[in-house]
């Protein structure tokens, strides 16, 4: 099952490459773009579509790195508290064995 996961993958991200390499041949119409006065060098639109896409796409996946991490630090949390809750419930159950 994992085999045919990376398989489907590398055709997925194979499959994007080539959408992307299609579109950089079609859209080849040289664009200059200023910003707060400062202005980029003349390249292609092609180029500052892709290069937004692939900003877009780290920027996600760093915000789900975070995410994930904070999930992954309160699950520890969760389960060292849970521990502590079931070592004090043994505690007392025995505690009440001993009693009667």
């Amino acid at each position: 099952m994992r085999r045919f996961q990376q398989v489907l993958l590398f055709i997925m991200l194979l499959i994007v490459a080539a959408f992307i390499l299609i579109f950089i041949l079609e859209n080849n119409a040289e664009v200059a773009i200023s910003f707060l006065s400062l202005t980029s060098p003349t390249l292609p639109i092609a180029v500052f579509i892709v290069t937004a896409f692939l900003l877009g796409l780290v920027l996600a996946l760093v915000i789900g790195y975070v995410v994930l991490l904070k999930v992954k630090i309160k699950l520890t949390l969760t389960k060292k508290q849970l521990a502590a809750c079931k070592k004090e419930l043994a505690n007392k159950n025995s505690a009440t064995l001993l009693v009667k």
